[in-house]
């Protein structure tokens, strides 16, 4: 397996690595619901969220969602989504996107996620839970 290294889609290729990426994504969300996958996918493509991908050759492994959010003490990368198959082989590759955040002049990288995730991140500090109910 010979991993490309986490991809920046331009916004105006993001049209055609939705091919690939958004049914990746399409599953994370069903799972999570917080976005309609259609606006994550226009999002995208007016460069509000950044679409990242990783390759094994033509197969895409992973997929990745950010945004930008300005807090008014400081700027953080948010992700979205992070999802892919065989997940041991492009985890490390998270690595990058901290130092995307700190070239773009955020001072944090967060991600709401399901707990399974603080199990595998082991560097990252575990600050807050999101608990939810349906009413």
């Amino acid at each position: 397996m010979v991993l490309t290294l986490p991809t920046l889609v331009p916004q105006n290729l993001v049209q055609a690595a939705w091919l690939d990426a958004g049914m990746l994504i399409r599953e994370a969300m069903a799972r999570n619901g917080r976005f309609p996958v259609e606006e994550i996918y226009k999002a995208c493509c007016e460069g509000r969220m950044q679409l990242w991908t990783v390759y094994d050759g033509d197969d895409i492994k992973a997929v990745c969602v950010t945004e930008i959010l300005k807090y008014p003490a400081m700027q953080v990368l948010s992700i979205i989504v992070l999802t892919g198959e065989d997940r041991e082989a492009w985890l490390h590759h998270a690595e990058f996107l901290k130092h995307k955040a700190r070239e773009w002049g955020c001072q944090r990288l967060e991600a709401w996620a399901r707990p399974g995730w603080s199990r595998v991140l082991k560097d990252w500090r575990h600050t807050h839970s999101l608990l939810e109910v349906d009413v």
